[in-house]
C-alpha cells in the first residue's frame, strides 16, 4: 500500500517533473516488459515512435542497423533510445531517401555512433535537396571521412544471420519518395519488407519486375498515404501484419482508403501513434509483437 502512491505519481505526473519509468528501470538495472521478452528472440526490428517520421533499428544476434533516423525534432530521442540499448556500433546504417522526415536526426547519428557503413539511394544531383537537414548530413560524412554507398537492386548484405536486399528503387525518379530504397529482410522463414516513402510507380515497377515481394511484415509506405500500398502491391505482398509509422499530422494518415485495403488482406495492423514504438521480436520461426511508450 505504500508503493501505490509513489507508482501512481511516476505514472500521471506532468513530463519532465519526475523521472519516468523508464529512468527508474534504468537506475535500478531492471529491463522494461518489453526489453526482457525481447532478450528471448535473436532477432527484433524496432519501429520507433517518432511521429510523422521512420526511424527503425533492427538488431540481429548482436550486430544492429539504422534505417532512417527521423526529423531533427526527435534526435535526442533517437539517441537516447540506441543508448538505453546499449549500442554503440551501427553496423549498417540506411537513409532510404533524402526528405527531413527520414534524414533530419541522422547527422547526429553519424556523428555520435561508430558506422560501419553508410547507405542511401543514387540521385541525379539536380534532385538533391538544397535544406539544413541534408546539407549537415553532408558534411558530417565529408568531416568524418564516412563513405557514402549507393546500393543497386540486387544488393545484399548480412546482418548477424539476417540477409537484407535491395529491391528498388528500379527506376531513376524526380520525386523523393519514389527514390526510396526498399529492402527486404529475411531471417529463416521471416521476412520484413522496408519500403520507405516508395509510392504507386515505385511499387508498380517491383511488380513488372516479378520481385518476390512477399513478406510477414510489411512497413506501410508513406506513413499509410494514399499514393502508397496499391490493391495489387498489397496483394503481392500477402503481410500478415502491417506497421504504419505516423503521428498527428495536418494530412491526416494513415488514409481510411489504405487501412480498408489493409484490412482487406487480414492484415494485424499496428501504428505507432496509437501504441507507441513497435517491435516485432522473431526466431526465424514465429514473430511476436511487443509495444512500448
Amino acid at each position: 500500500m505504500v508503493l501505490l502512491p509513489g507508482s501512481a505519481a511516476v505514472t500521471f505526473a506532468p513530463a519532465g517533473t519526475l523521472p519516468s519509468w523508464k529512468q527508474i528501470f534504468m537506475f535500478f538495472g531492471v529491463s522494461e516488459p518489453a526489453d526482457q521478452a525481447m532478450a528471448q528472440y535473436p532477432c527484433t526490428v524496432q519501429f520507433l515512435d517518432v511521429g510523422k517520421a521512420d526511424c527503425i533499428l533492427i538488431s540481429c544476434e548482436g550486430s544492429y542497423m539504422l534505417v532512417d533516423a527521423g526529423d531533427v525534432s526527435v534526435t535526442p530521442q533517437v539517441v537516447e533510445y540506441l543508448q538505453r540499448r546499449g549500442i554503440f556500433r551501427l553496423d549498417y546504417v540506411v537513409a532510404t531517401h533524402a526528405d527531413d522526415d527520414h534524414i533530419g536526426g541522422m547527422a547526429e547519428v553519424l556523428s555520435r555512433f561508430e558506422v560501419g557503413r553508410f547507405l542511401t539511394p543514387a540521385v541525379a544531383k539536380e534532385y538533391l535537396p538544397d535544406t539544413p537537414s541534408y546539407q549537415k548530413l553532408t558534411a558530417v560524412c565529408r568531416e568524418n571521412a564516412i563513405r557514402v554507398e549507393h546500393p543497386s537492386p540486387g544488393d545484399e548484405w548480412v546482418l548477424g544471420g539476417m540477409k537484407a536486399q535491395v529491391l528498388a528503387p528500379l527506376q531513376k525518379y524526380s520525386d523523393s519518395n519514389n527514390t526510396s530504397l526498399v529492402l527486404k529482410l529475411s531471417y529463416g522463414e521471416k521476412s520484413f519488407l522496408l519500403t520507405g516513402d516508395a509510392e504507386k510507380e515505385s511499387e508498380e515497377a517491383m511488380l513488372f519486375a516479378q520481385e518476390d515481394l512477399s513478406a510477414d511484415v510489411l512497413k506501410v509506405g508513406h506513413h499509410g498515404s494514399e499514393t502508397s500500398s496499391t490493391e495489387p502491391f498489397l496483394d503481392a505482398v500477402k503481410p500478415r501484419y502491417a506497421v504504419i509509422s505516423v503521428g498527428e499530422d495536418r494530412n491526416n494518415l494513415p488514409k481510411d482508403s489504405v487501412l480498408d485495403r489493409l484490412d482487406s488482406i487480414g492484415a494485424q495492423i499496428y501504428r505507432t501513434d496509437f501504441q507507441g514504438t513497435v517491435i516485432a521480436a522473431t526466431d526465424g520461426d514465429v514473430i511476436e509483437f511487443f509495444t512500448e511508450r
